[in-house]
């Protein structure tokens, strides 16, 4: 399913939206999201690989809409987050690119603040969305999850020294020539995909700002918190070898 050309030359905002088996959860959240969704973002759907059965029910529920904001692209084998992310932005002709989480964890309300912080400050070169615990925000997680994420954004200060609070949630925003710079450093297209993006971002001298979000824990979570962080800790030690061995300071 494709978007037209004309409609690719008026997007300012590229979203892409990376799906594994999400036919029940995007569906649901992508109504919310256009009922709302401004002329000037596109959004591109990279299913990661999923089942058949499970890809054609996702298909049928987008034909289903007719939105001439969205297109559906898919490969056959898994290869993550990070290289679905990657896929999608590979098909971008915007300014400004991010990505979305699939769960519907973020707000429809969100994702159009952020854009709109985005069209009004143009010295700022990437925006991350955060799960900050302020006044008037309603952050609902697990207290296991949010203990995971302190440990994990305590450890990445330490070896990088990146002024962020949270670095893992699901949607972020940042200039297209940000990421033509950095693309060919990020090594992990899984999970840490979006880290090794922000750690070289900064390391390049990009402007972030997080911006406080409402959010939701979803049913659904692909993450296996106690094994995957491990993983990602590990990935990031790797990363910062990567680094020093590249002389990328």
């Amino acid at each position: 399913m494709a978007v037209s050309k004309s409609n690719l030359e008026k997007s300012v905002l590229t979203l892409v939206i990376p799906a594994f088996r999400e036919s029940e959860r995007l569906p649901k959240f992508l109504k919310t999201l256009l009922d709302q969704l401004p002329k000037d973002i596109h959004i591109i759907i990279v299913d990661d690989g999923s089942p058949a059965t499970d890809f054609e029910i996702l298909e049928s529920q987008l034909q289903d809409l007719k939105h001439p904001q969205i297109e559906l692209l898919r490969y056959p084998i898994n290869r993550g987050k990070g290289g679905a992310i990657e896929y999608g932005l590979e098909h971008s002709k915007s300014k400004w690119v991010g990505f979305l989480d699939a769960d519907g964890s973020i707000p429809a309300y969100e994702v159009l603040a952020l854009w709109t912080y985005a069209k009004t400050h143009e010295d700022v070169d990437f925006i991350l969305s955060s799960r900050i615990n302020l006044l008037g925000k309603n952050i609902n997680r697990t207290f296991k999850r949010h203990l995971f994420g302190r440990i994990f954004v305590t450890y990445l200060s330490l070896l990088f020294q990146v002024p962020v609070y949270d670095s893992q949630c699901g949607f972020k925003i940042f200039k297209a020539t940000v990421f033509k710079k950095i693309a060919h450093l990020i090594q992990n297209k899984r999970w840490l995909w979006d880290t090794e993006l922000i750690i070289l971002a900064h390391k390049f001298g990009s402007k972030m700002i997080e911006i406080p979000i409402d959010w939701k824990d979803v049913p659904g979570s692909k993450i296996n918190l106690i094994s995957d962080s491990l993983k990602m800790a590990l990935g990031l030690w790797n990363f910062k070898n990567f680094l020093k061995k590249n002389q990328i300071k």
